[in-house]
């Protein structure tokens, strides 16, 4: 969370008060520098993006299994199901993994959390559609949804964020080996 509010404080969205705290600045603020910061460059490192989902995701999950509210649920398993339904289809899963990841940022119950991850979406979508042709294992991360979704509906927060951290544990090595790999075959010719 630190990285992420010293990103949004250069940005000028927070400002920094020492030994007051962080503060959103003045909406007419925002409104100038928003944009300009939707506008980014689709270049970035994925594991640095994973990092901050590390940060971000496990403690959203389990908001969301003490906030989430009945229609966010069942908006979160029907994204579940169509990954289900056709776990090879890597452009449906790429975007029902968008999606279901959002469905659980937004049932966080936290403007500002959502701001954050709206500031973050264009890397989010960008790196669904890098991991769609990379990911050796859809049918791991359905099922791995799966707990995360069982989790958020019984409303186990505890569960929910460590079925969120076992993911993204398994995202990162799934990115690691595509890194490893690719290294290995450029090195190779």
């Amino acid at each position: 969370m630190r990285e992420a509010i010293k990103a949004l404080s250069s940005l000028g969205i927070l400002e920094s008060r020492p030994g007051a705290g962080t503060f959103v600045k003045s909406v007419s603020t925002m409104s100038l520098t928003w944009p300009e910061a939707k506008d980014v460059n689709l270049s970035f490192d994925m594991l640095q993006l994973l990092e901050i989902r590390k940060m971000i995701e496990p403690q959203a999950a389990a908001l969301c299994a003490t906030r989430g509210s009945l229609h966010q649920i069942s908006e979160l398993e029907r994204h579940l199901i169509a990954q289900e339904s056709d776990p090879h289809n890597r452009e449906l899963v790429a975007k029902t993994d968008y999606l279901f990841h959002d469905v659980i940022i937004r049932s966080s119950g936290n403007s500002i959390l959502n701001d954050i991850v709206d500031f973050l979406s264009p890397l989010l979508v960008h790196s669904r559609q890098i991991t769609a042709t990379t990911a050796p294992d859809f049918n791991k991360m359905v099922h791995e949804h799966r707990a995360i979704f069982e989790s958020i509906r019984r409303g186990q927060p505890d569960l929910a964020s460590h079925a969120m951290s076992e993911h993204l544990r398994t995202v990162g090595l799934d990115l690691i080996m595509t890194n490893t790999t690719e290294a290995l075959t450029t090195a190779a010719k």
